[in-house]
């Protein structure tokens, strides 16, 4: 019994290799570009598909590169310590000006850090403003409130009739 779940150990592991290097290789018979062990393939995925995300744009010799949108395309505002663009608009970092962030929980809007889980005019993203008669709660508008309604005809409301029992 021992035995063949030692077996069956081995033959599956021999079958797993065979499989991942089967999945290594091109048409051809070459092998693949494999990443280096300990890097992540979503790092790897974004470096090569030109995400600039984490790139800065460096100002120190002309502060004015933050505001061409060819060289900085997500609109920075402001060059900060005279190093690199940022949006003063956006970032949690820098809201409304250079090493202002938000607190913990708060997110920057035009400039302004905001509770979106509960201002009413971000409610749950930027400039997502809630009707007149509801609240924001948890980031949605009207969540598990009644909103009051005026009725469209000024005739009170009377209460159902009571249901007659036999007895």
């Amino acid at each position: 019994m021992r035995n063949s779940i030692c077996t069956s150990v081995v033959l599956a592991f021999i079958f797993y290799n065979t499989a991942l290097a089967a999945a290594n290789e091109d048409e051809d018979g070459s092998e693949r570009d494999s990443p280096k062990p300990g890097h992540s393939n979503f790092l790897r995925s974004n470096y090569l598909s030109g995400s600039q995300q984490w790139q800065f744009t460096w100002c120190a010799h002309n502060a004015s590169v933050c505001k061409d949108p060819a060289k900085f395309p997500s609109g920075g505002t402001k060059c900060c310590w005279n190093r690199f663009c940022v949006d003063t608009k956006v970032d949690p970092s820098n809201c409304g000006g250079c090493n202002k962030p938000c607190t913990y929980g708060f997110s920057c809007c035009a400039g302004k850090c905001v509770d979106l889980l509960r201002d009413r005019k971000h409610c749950g993203s930027c400039d997502n403003i809630c009707s007149k008669h509801s609240q924001c709660e948890f980031g949605l508008c009207g969540y598990a409130s009644w909103e009051k309604k005026k009725p469209k005809n000024k005739m009170k409301a009377s209460p159902p009739a009571s249901p007659k029992y036999p007895w």
